[in-house]
Parts: C-alpha cells; structure tokens; sequence
C-alpha cells in the first residue's frame, strides 16, 4: 500500500472514529427526549393491568370493583367487605407502572355491621396487646363506622401496623390515623 494511500485510510479511520462522541452524544440526547414509559402507557393497558393484578388476588375475590383510567388518573369504585381490601386495591392502582394519581371511591360494606363502640372496644384490644403500642397514647373515635385514630408513635411501622389491624375489622368504613412521631 503506498504512502499516500495510507495516511488516505488513517485520516478516515480517524475520521471515523471522532464520530463516536457525536454518536453518543445523539443516543444520550435522543434517550432524555423519549417520552417516559410510564407516561406512554395507553388508558386502556393502565386499566387492564390494574384488573389483572386485582383478579390474581385471592384475598380481593367477591369484591366489586370497577376501575376508570383517563390520562392515567385511575378512579376505583364500588363495594368491599373489609376496608383493607379498599387499601389492596389502592395500593394495585398505585403500583402499576403509568398512574399518575388514584381517586379510591370504593366504598366499604360489611356484611356483619358491628356496632362504634363494639369497634372501638376491639380497637383498644388491639392497642392493649401490642406492647408498641402502650406508649403511644392512642385515642380512638368511631363514627358510623369510621375510625378515627390519633396517637404518638416510635416509628412509622407502628402507623402501618395499627393501620392494617384497624382495617382487619369488619365494620369499619374510613380509616384515618393522625400520627405523631417520637422524635
């Protein structure tokens, strides 16, 4: 190969080889302007998804739920028995990849009503047993089957926790915990 003709084949390989920073310059660009998954996922998949998860769910079987999805703002109604189910299909909706917000219009229907103050008698049970909770000073009010709880707690487990056993009862409609943590 002459002389000529090599440094013709190393200035193109150079050449060739500055392209690379422009290439990838390109892909990084190209890649940040790529509308996020999330956002490109159709209302109907959204839904779809939601429905699956929902009827893979063995402790959701018997409820009746419809979901809505518009612009991926999810909207859950109906009827269930326990208000932790109305959370389990909250939490569904939330973890499904392009939701942007969940409206939980699902309403609470226990087949066994119980009485406020039988509630709240099994609520202070709950308190009384867990000893994570005996500092705690936790006050309870029940209001046509909606539970209002406030209290100081060590940790924000302990507001979960309490959150899932108040849920467990049957007769409650509406949970709310105002919490206060030790700090």
């Amino acid at each position: 190969m002459s002389a000529e003709k090599k440094k013709e084949t190393g200035a193109h390989m150079r050449e060739k080889h500055n392209i690379w920073p422009m290439i990838m310059v390109l892909a990084i660009l190209f890649g940040m302007l790529q509308v996020p998954h999330g956002l490109a996922m159709s209302d109907d998949v959204i839904k779809r998804r939601i429905e699956e998860k929902a009827a893979e769910t063995v402790r959701l079987n018997g409820t009746k739920v419809q979901v809505h999805v518009e612009n991926g703002f999810v909207v859950l109604s109906g009827t269930v028995r326990f208000y932790w189910q109305k959370m389990l299909f909250e939490r569904i909706a939330w973890q499904t990849t392009g939701v942007a917000e969940v409206d939980n219009e699902i309403v609470v229907v226990p087949r066994v009503a119980l009485s406020d103050a039988a509630i709240e008698r099994k609520i202070r049970e709950i308190v009384k047993i867990f000893p994570r909770f005996h500092g705690a000073g936790v006050s309870v009010t029940v209001d046509g089957g909606a539970v209002t709880l406030r209290g100081t707690f060590s940790h924000p487990l302990d507001v979960q926790f309490i959150k899932n056993q108040v849920a467990d009862i049957e007769g409650v409609t509406a949970l709310e915990v105002l919490a206060t943590l030790r700090t």
